[in-house]
């Protein structure tokens, strides 16, 4: 294929664009909406609309960085939220909490700082603690069968949630 033939003679591309009253949705606009995180425990949506994302950056220790921020309306009023608040969630499969246990990760470090199991949820232990989980430990050793099952529906409705937002950025 000759380089050439790559590049569009001629295009027509919808954009996206979040009007607020008469005016466009600008990066300062954005920057007065209210956060608000629109996802319940299971990360099952409870606003009534999203727009889209759209993208920002700012530099962090000499860096550019992107964010990904989440638009969309509740009872009337617009809100937003951080994409990478969710985007980590579809990670925590029941597979890889497997290999959190057998990287004799501490039990605290499995739970705690990804609120994705409730404490309900655990075998035989009761607290986070220090407690080393043991190398030989199975999921179902730390985890109930409930817990499993919760942890697939968090799974489920933050990757559906992501599978469709991605198609749907709005420019400003």
């Amino acid at each position: 294929m000759e380089v050439k033939n790559i590049f569009v003679k001629k295009s027509e591309i919808e954009v996206s664009v979040v009007k607020v009253g008469t005016k466009k949705l600008t990066k300062s606009l954005l920057e007065q909406i209210s956060y608000w995180f629109p996802f319940d425990h299971e990360y099952a949506f409870k606003g009534n609309s999203i727009f889209g994302y759209a993208k920002l950056f700012h530099t962090f220790r000499g860096e550019q960085v992107e964010n990904l921020i989440v638009v969309g309306e509740k009872n009337g009023k617009l809100f937003k939220f951080n994409l990478n608040e969710i985007d980590y969630i579809p990670q925590f499969r029941p597979d890889v909490l497997f290999r959190f246990i057998r990287n004799n990760y501490k039990l605290e470090q499995l739970c705690g700082g990804i609120e994705m199991i409730n404490p309900k949820f655990l075998n035989e232990y009761e607290e986070f603690d220090n407690e080393i989980i043991p190398t030989d430990a199975k999921i179902k050793d730390i985890v109930t069968e409930e817990g499993l099952n919760n942890i697939t529906k968090k799974v489920t409705n933050a990757k559906s949630f992501l599978d469709e937002i991605y198609k749907h950025q709005v420019y400003i």
